[in-house]
């Protein structure tokens, strides 16, 4: 019944189900096509008294028409879960119904819109989405990204003022095609970084003007003079029965070498060959060192004076011999170590006295090696 005080529209009722007395639980309503209006369905009702049914549904009407108008004015969510709090007795296939019946809210045109890529598939497949900065919610969903996908998206949204954009090449030409008259800003994320590159560059070309940080360097606390220790360049502690016993052969050992035994002497001692070969070869000079020095450590200004680079095995012959009386060499094998250390060290160039040019270095790398070119 149009034209109704209550603001009633009446369709197909059911007068028998309207006398029942839970008439009130099982209306269906539905929300009008954006009117004021309400629409109750009613399955096969009479036509004969319109207005006993509306008086009838005059109560059932006023709790359900606010129940639904209040729905229809909720914020976004579950609607199923938001009929408990709004106090709707109804099922909650009929809230879904009467917000599914309710237009979509038609979009606002964005005034600032932001451009960025997104990823459906991590370095396969990438698209370009919009968003309105005012607002913070997406505004398109582009399928590519694409210069001529992004100037169509842009092109439908003749009231875009900003365009907020990286510095993607597409998203330049596209914004530019597009929206010619927009104005193309930088997003934040690069407008810092932008900052941060222009900070560092300034104060690297200004960096003699800069002044180091004075700190006050604390007091340390009045010491009484107190005798100096004894140096000693051994690592290992004094009063160890380990370093004792150590120190005991060394000095057994630069014994019998200075008497003139030989290391067959170590019998005579019950020592083993190692520790007579590796204490042989230390310094004379009472401390134990990490390790064995070779000839290389020894004479090491000698090697260099009369090694020559490109000789053979001759030239290590008579070096070995050169350096028997002078060292106790123990093998030629620790010789030809020595000589090989020697080859490996790098090249160091010496300029001519009096020239003062700058030698050109070509540098080539292949995998893990690199070439030196002069």
């Amino acid at each position: 019944m149009p034209g109704h005080d209550g603001g009633v529209r009446l369709e197909a009722t059911s007068w028998e189900r309207l006398t029942d007395a839970r008439a009130d639980r099982i209306g269906k309503l539905t929300a009008a096509d954006g009117g004021p209006w309400l629409r109750v369905a009613i399955d096969g009702a009479p036509t004969a008294h319109p207005e006993g049914l509306a008086a009838r549904l005059a109560e059932v009407l006023r709790i359900r028409g606010r129940s639904v108008q209040t729905v229809r004015l909720s914020p976004d969510g579950l609607a199923a879960a938001s009929r408990n709090v709004f106090g709707i007795s109804v099922s909650r296939s009929t809230v879904l119904r009467l917000v599914e019946a309710l237009p979509d809210p038609q979009p606002r045109i964005p005034r600032v819109v932001g451009v960025d890529e997104y990823a459906m598939r991590k370095s396969r497949v990438y698209g370009t989405v919009l968003v309105d900065i005012e607002t913070g919610r997406p505004v398109d969903l582009l399928p590519d990204r694409e210069s001529a996908t992004l100037a169509a998206g842009l092109s439908e949204r003749p009231g875009i003022e900003v365009i907020c954009r990286d510095r993607a090449p597409f998203s330049a030409e596209g914004a530019r095609t597009g929206a010619p008259t927009a104005l193309q800003v930088a997003d934040r994320f690069h407008l810092w970084r932008n900052l941060g590159e222009s900070t560092e560059r300034c104060v690297s070309r200004h960096r003699a003007c800069l002044r180091a940080p004075f700190t006050v360097p604390p007091r340390e606390p009045s010491k009484a003079p107190q005798a100096a220790d004894k140096l000693s360049t051994s690592p290992w502690p004094t009063g160890n029965r380990f370093a004792d016993r150590t120190r005991e052969k060394h000095t057994i050992v630069h014994a019998l070498l200075a008497e003139g035994h030989s290391r067959r002497a170590k019998r005579d001692y019950h020592m083993k060959g190692t520790d007579v070969a590796s204490r042989s070869w230390e310094l004379k000079s009472g401390d134990i060192t990490l390790g064995t020095l070779s000839l290389i450590d020894i004479d090491q200004p000698w090697f260099r004076c009369h090694f020559t680079p490109g000789e053979g095995w001759q030239q290590v012959r008579e070096l070995f011999e050169a350096q028997a009386e002078a060292v106790d060499s123990g093998d030629q094998g620790r010789m030809i170590e020595a000589i090989a250390a020697i080859r490996n060290l790098p090249l160091r160039l010496h300029p001519q006295d009096g020239d003062e040019t700058i030698t050109p270095v070509m540098i080539q790398i292949r995998g893990d090696k690199a070439n030196f070119r002069y």
